[in-house]
């Protein structure tokens, strides 16, 4: 199969790209207001002892908390020490659903893109309606869905410039158990495109941990041709909160084959409610050794996260 690159593709992605960076830059822009007026309604608010809500007034001050009761157009909201406040619904400009913890009495933002270490994915999963819209290496977008909150598809062309033939590739990830610190993957990465290259890899993963702090193992069996390989890769990783909006991301492969190899990398997260920037290296024993050249390769991955339900 012969694989042609189409230009509207390359126009889509950089259009999207551009849409979705600017709409995060501009904490006022015309999406993020529409998504908070549509996800967070008073319909849709929840009296509940762990939802935390922004509540914006109209001086542009904040209150962070969770919502006790609402009575003649007011909400009763408790605060992280246990006061309530009153807030009539008229004094709101928007309230934003939040999803994170108190730490030390501050609140901790969730990672978004919880579900995955530098490029690797980890054992947790998508909630149904969750995605992204990511960018790796600058080369290779991806646009991932959960489906369900056990099921998510992925799916990406390159956009390496002047080529002909890109590659095409695709990514299912099902979690069958997912507890408060545990959770398991199972999934498969295709590829193809390049002189009708098919292959990919079959995996498995855990991951034990919180949202801040998490270990990651895993093995693949790599593929080629529909025939898979009789050496796996595996996969250990792990990720480490240094602030609010800060996250060290380690993911390392261990190569079984005749041509054994350990491929390394580490990296910094930096994070917001839907946007985050990873920001690492690669390199493995042999690059490492060798006399010339750079010792490891940079690492760059944007993700834009949305809620479509």
């Amino acid at each position: 199969m012969s694989i042609k690159f189409l230009p509207p593709f390359g126009v889509l992605f950089c259009f999207l790209s551009f849409v979705l960076f600017s709409s995060h830059l501009n904490c006022k822009s015309y999406l993020a207001n529409e998504s908070n007026l549509r996800i967070e309604s008073d319909t849709s608010l929840q009296i509940s002892t762990s939802q935390f809500y922004k509540f914006v007034l109209v001086d542009d001050s904040e209150i962070i908390g969770r919502l006790d009761s609402t009575k003649n157009d007011i909400h009763y909201v408790s605060t992280q020490t246990g006061i309530v406040i009153p807030i009539p619904k008229d004094k709101i400009k928007k309230i934003v659903k939040l999803r994170g913890e108190f730490i030390e009495g501050k609140f901790w933002r969730y990672d978004p893109n919880r579900t995955r270490l530098l490029f690797a994915p980890n054992g947790r999963a998508l909630e149904g309606g969750e995605g992204y819209f990511s960018v790796y290496q600058i080369f290779f977008p991806m646009v991932t869905y959960g489906v369900t909150n056990f099921l998510a598809l992925s799916g990406g062309v390159s956009l390496f410039p002047g080529l002909e033939k890109q590659l095409v590739y695709g990514n299912i990830k099902v979690v069958p158990y997912q507890a408060e610190k545990f959770s398991i993957a199972v999934g498969g990465f295709i590829t193809t495109g390049f002189e009708e290259f098919t292959g990919g890899i079959l995996y498995s993963c855990a991951t034990y941990g919180t949202n801040n702090n998490s270990i990651t193992v895993g093995v693949g069996l790599p593929y080629e041709e529909w025939k898979t390989g009789k050496s796996p890769i595996i996969l250990l990783g792990g990720d480490v909160r240094i602030s609010n909006s800060l996250k060290f991301i380690t993911e390392n492969w261990i190569v079984t084959s005749s041509y054994k190899e350990f491929v390394f990398s580490a990296g910094i997260r930096w994070f917001e409610e839907r946007l985050s920037a990873d920001f690492g290296f690669v390199s493995t024993l042999e690059l490492i050794k060798s006399s010339s050249g750079l010792p490891a390769i940079p690492w760059i991955g944007f993700a834009y996260n949305f809620k479509l339900k």
